[in-house]
């Protein structure tokens, strides 16, 4: 199990480097409380982790890395629940609004 301190909702994975992508939500209630009314705003949150060798002691990943690569407090995009990355870009989706495109710089 990675704890990641959110509640995750989705997760992608890059094909080519095999880290995982993750749409994260810092504050639930808070988006909860958007779900009911779209003026209300929702953090929105993207973790990465980077899931190092496989062990064989019973870990899977033991040296895992977790790194956040987004976060707002939803005046961008409120309630970020899908982030994908291709050629280091980032598409990050929402239930209740529209998308963001990021280029990032590695």
């Amino acid at each position: 199990m990675i704890k990641v301190g959110s509640v995750v909702d989705n997760i992608n994975v890059d094909a080519v480097t095999g880290d995982l992508w993750i749409a994260a939500i810092p504050r639930v209630l808070e988006f909860t409380a958007h779900s009911q009314n779209l003026s209300h705003l929702s953090p929105s949150q993207v973790l990465t982790v980077q899931l190092g060798e496989a062990s064989q002691s019973g870990e899977a990943f033991p040296d895992y890395k977790i790194r956040e690569v987004y976060m707002n407090d939803g005046q961008e995009l409120s309630g970020c629940t899908s982030a994908i990355v291709y050629k280091n870009r980032l598409l990050m989706g929402a239930v209740f609004s529209n998308m963001l495109y990021c280029e990032m710089k590695c």
